[in-house]
């Protein structure tokens, strides 16, 4: 199962935000531990029901200068496994858990 999900609703760019106006789910705000908290769920939830694990879109999409026809750098930087500085986010720490 393919999947992402934000960790924010900021932007570190002026490219619009492809998540992040919506209504996060229950029980997984848009913040650091909320990204973390869905992916933990999510692996478990499938692989209990017999999947072998989650595919997260494009987890170093961070911002940067590209430009397209939409705008300059990232509309997804915000649903990332890094911060706005680079750094690793919990949620990172999915891939690793025992599940």
């Amino acid at each position: 199962m393919e999947t992402a999900y934000p960790w924010t609703t900021d932007a570190a760019d002026s490219y619009t935000n492809s998540f992040g106006e919506q209504a996060p789910l229950p029980s997984y705000p848009f913040t650091k531990e909320g990204q973390a908290a869905y992916l933990k769920d999510l692996t478990q939830k499938v692989m209990d029901a017999g999947g072998k694990g989650i595919m997260y879109w494009e987890p170093a999409w961070i911002s940067s200068q590209l430009r397209d026809s939409w705008g300059q750098g990232s509309s997804w930087e915000n649903c990332t496994f890094f911060d706005f500085n680079g750094n690793f986010l919990p949620s990172i720490n999915y891939m690793t858990r025992e599940y």
